[in-house]
């Protein structure tokens, strides 16, 4: 990623964004706040900061916008196979956590999918157990209350003087 030269433009909704003759759709939007900061960086960037980023995607390219309290600012960048990511960092043993296609809010890996469906059984098995504990047509250890009136459930038939 890089800097933009000049500010991309965007639609009336902010749904589709045109930078260099490129067209980009925005691919997510989230809050980001600075814990760490390492490298150098092309603009302010502070700890402790929160931004507005909107992500915005081509067939080949990203384009970023990070908003802070002072500051707006463009990123734009190519897509890069996972491939090249393993071979230039020596990421080979990290294979197969890099093998999907983007980042999201969630993004079950092979395992906790299966976790998660086994979590969902077992809670459904309990709900159902505990629903035939508390419900029920069975008449032995229940109680009914028949009297009417005021709260104490006894009433004459009269006002209260």
């Amino acid at each position: 990623m890089r800097p933009t030269t000049g500010a991309p433009q965007l639609d009336s909704k902010r749904r589709q964004a045109k930078y260099l003759g490129q067209s980009y759709t925005l691919q997510s939007t989230y809050k980001a706040t600075t814990t760490y900061v390492v490298g150098e960086f092309y603009w302010p960037v502070t700890r402790g900061e929160s931004t507005a980023n909107r992500d915005y995607a081509s067939a080949k390219g990203l384009l970023s916008m990070e908003q802070s309290a002072n500051d707006l600012t463009w990123s734009s960048g190519d897509k890069i196979s996972a491939d090249s990511v393993i071979q230039a960092f020596g990421l080979e043993s990290k294979r197969a956590a890099m093998q999907r296609a983007d980042v999201g809010p969630f993004t079950a890996q092979a395992g906790q999918l299966r976790t998660w469906m086994i979590v969902l059984v077992v809670l459904i098995i309990l709900l159902m157990l505990l629903s035939d504990c508390s419900g029920g047509s069975s008449s032995s250890g229940s109680y009914s209350r028949s009297s009417g009136g005021s709260w104490g459930g006894y009433s004459s038939g009269g006002s209260h003087k």
